[in-house]
């Protein structure tokens, strides 16, 4: 399962409990904490989108959920 860390959006531990309740039902076998990056940006607005922007999640709250997901 690959989570996306998106600050603002589900970088708080309500989110985070809500999918650790979810996960906890469906049991996958890999938990992966994927960190908002910025990557998209040109490309979305090279073909005349505008993107949503979100700030780059620091690594002490990726490492933090990473940790968390860890022990389920």
């Amino acid at each position: 399962m690959r989570i996306p860390l998106i600050p603002g959006f589900n970088d708080n531990d309500y989110e985070v409990e809500k999918i650790a309740g979810f996960l906890k039902d469906i049991m996958p076998e890999k938990i992966e904490v994927l960190p908002y990056h910025t990557m998209g940006i040109g490309k979305a607005e090279a073909l005349g989108k505008n993107p949503i922007r979100f700030t780059v999640p620091d690594n002490y709250t990726v490492n933090r959920y990473k940790k968390y997901f860890e022990l389920l």
